[in-house]
């Protein structure tokens, strides 16, 4: 704890201490201590109650401090990456120990034949599943961070969490760790479906106790391809061997896929098409995986990074879009492209679908159908630059050329919460100050015969602009093109469409057609800016600088209805008719009509 506050101070003094205290085997046998069963026979268990609430006690404290001393190693910048990776490998490795472990006295505990009405077994259960909740939400956090990576060779990069547990594969045992952490996730999810005996109230409250956790940690372990064997390998008999086309968008896209120019299949041209059927695998399961548990998507509670957003959701969002940018890899296309590569599109159709669920649960819009959420606690922002640039491109891929309707202006909102300050540039200062320039000539400018009216700054013109498209690295090109995209997406949007639908503060008391008028100007607003900053990227938009005029006169308009004369105002009285007003029994001609009307409103 102390190493981890020091740490969190962001002091670089800290760094030889660190070098000098930080030991693998003291580190990594401290991660041990919690998952070390303690055996407590039945009859000695009342005895010894209070001793054991103490152990577990000081047990759960240990591990949240190393849980923090992680957190702050990876907050920390003075370390070197090496580092960095070596701590969280060693974390990993003891956490997929603990997992494992707590499953076993989990599954021992639920097939025992122990009175399950009793306190003592309950309380046993919720601290064994308390247990696995916390290892689990850890596992998922840690994984969801650090997936596989895709060179440009096409070849698989197994993160370092994968390698360090692969790596104990040396030890004398009798099943790899990796195995046996998917046989123990694969169990609890058989416990979750009710494929195991155990329908009492209190396991049943267990199961949607560990529905968040256990789910986030398989859909984060799908992120992770490149360490298992091909099947084919594996599979002794053929009969259930599937086929390509099981993965594929047809049997024509996968015989072109990967082979170009030649007939026979290299090495490298069989890595890349494993590495494809198992990317469509994984989004399957993940697929299946949130399906089950989408009830809880929108989940809150003492998860990590949970002030980005419901846990099970922000995985699942991380999840997937490392997937699709890998997926655009693989194939050597531009992960800024807004049509999946030919041969993954089925794929990519299901990721995005998952994804579209995964973004309703955690910002409030959807990417597939109209439903919006209004509910404002879904005001999250996106962790990072990099999950504003993935969002952007989910969002194009949904709505790309074949696709007519228009995409949630929500969408681009959220994203722009997670990009810094924007500073107004030379283009956007030069128009802005030529339209509110004061002491222009009107009429110069109204009946102007040449293709830019007198005094406007030509030079906005010869500014150059890059592509939009581009694909960079660099984090600060990375936020221009997020920028030019939203304000592209923004100025085609309708006015309607521009702003949120919830109340403004302090609206309380206004009329519904005063809230209307106030709504309908706000947006009115954001859409000239909108526009503004579009024409400050591409100023020879001529389609922007008619709209630009439009929102000029919309405003104007509103101005005009608003202004009352300074001599001789109208009273408001005028407009009321008069409380007692005496019929006419006669029938007036028109002559008479024109002469009262004359007399009373000139």
């Amino acid at each position: 704890d102390k190493l981890a506050d020091k740490m969190s101070e962001a002091s670089n003094e800290v760094n030889h201490e660190l070098d000098d205290d930080f030991d693998e085997e003291t580190f990594h046998n401290t991660i041990q201590i919690f998952q070390n069963p303690i055996s407590v026979e039945p009859e000695e268990q009342i005895k010894e109650s209070n001793d054991q609430g103490r152990k577990n006690s000081a047990r759960h404290a240990l591990f949240h401090s190393a849980s923090r001393l992680v957190f702050a190693v990876q907050q920390y910048q003075g370390l070197s990456s090496e580092i960095k990776h070596n701590v969280e490998s060693i974390y990993f490795v003891g956490l997929v120990k603990a997992f494992v472990q707590g499953k076993n006295e989990f599954a021992s505990l639920i097939t025992s034949v122990s009175d399950k009405r009793l306190k003592t077994w309950q309380i046993e259960l919720n601290d064994k599943a308390s247990k696995i909740c916390f290892i689990a939400n850890e596992l998922a956090e840690l994984m969801s961070k650090c997936t596989t990576c895709i060179d440009s060779e096409g070849n698989a990069r197994v993160t370092h969490l994968i390698k360090g547990l692969v790596g104990l594969g040396n030890e004398s045992i009798d099943v790899a760790p990796l195995a046996q952490f998917s046989d123990s996730l694969i169990w609890f999810w058989n416990f979750m479906n009710n494929r195991i005996d155990a329908t009492s109230p209190s396991e049943n409250a267990v199961k949607d106790r560990l529905l968040v956790s256990v789910c986030a940690t398989m859909i984060a372990l799908c992120g992770s391809p490149g360490v298992s064997v091909d099947f084919a390998q594996s599979i002794s008999e053929r009969k259930c061997s599937p086929t390509n086309s099981d993965y594929f968008d047809s049997d024509s896209s996968v015989n072109g896929v990967f082979l170009p120019d030649v007939s026979a299949e290299s090495e490298l041209q069989h890595s890349k098409r494993s590495l494809a059927r198992k990317y469509s695998q994984l989004t399957q399961c993940v697929s299946l995986v949130f399906e089950f548990s989408e009830r809880a998507a929108s989940r809150v509670g003492c998860y990590p990074s949970s002030r980005y957003g419901p846990f099970l959701s922000l995985v699942t969002v991380r999840t997937l879009s490392n997937i699709a940018d890998e997926i655009f890899a693989l194939f050597s296309e531009d992960i800024w492209g807004e049509e999946w590569p030919y041969g993954a599109r089925e794929c990519g159709s299901t990721l995005d679908s998952v994804l579209s669920k995964a973004y309703s649960s955690l910002y409030g819009f959807s990417l597939i159908t109209q439903a919006q959420s209004n509910d404002p606690s879904k005001s999250y922002a996106p962790e990072s630059i990099m999950a504003a640039a993935q969002l952007f491109r989910s969002v194009k891929r949904v709505y790309n050329k074949h696709n007519r309707r228009s995409p949630p202006t929500r969408a681009f909102e959220t994203i722009e919460m997670a990009l810094p300050p924007a500073e107004e540039n030379e283009v956007s200062k030069a128009i802005t100050g030529y339209m509110f320039d004061p002491d222009k000539d009107i009429d110069s400018v109204r009946f102007s015969t040449v293709d830019t009216p007198p005094g406007f700054p030509e030079c906005v013109f010869n500014e150059a602009q890059n592509a939009i498209g581009e694909s960079v690295d660099d984090s600060s090109s990375c936020i221009e093109i997020l920028r030019r995209g939203i304000c592209r997406e923004l100025a085609k949007c309708p006015i309607s469409h521009i702003g949120s639908d919830e109340p403004e503060e302090g609206n309380e008391g206004l009329s519904e057609e005063r809230e209307s008028t106030q709504r309908y100007e706000l947006s009115l607003g954001r859409k000239f800016r909108a526009v503004l900053d579009d024409l400050s990227y591409d100023p020879r938009n001529i389609e922007n600088w008619i709209v630009l005029s439009e929102c000029l006169g919309f405003k104007a308009d509103i101005i005009c209805d608003r202004l009352v004369r300074d001599k001789d105002p109208y009273d408001t009285s005028d407009f009321c008719p008069p409380m007692q007003t005496a019929k006419s029994m006669t029938a007036r001609s028109l002559v008479e009509l024109r002469e009262i009307q004359s007399s009373e409103y000139t």
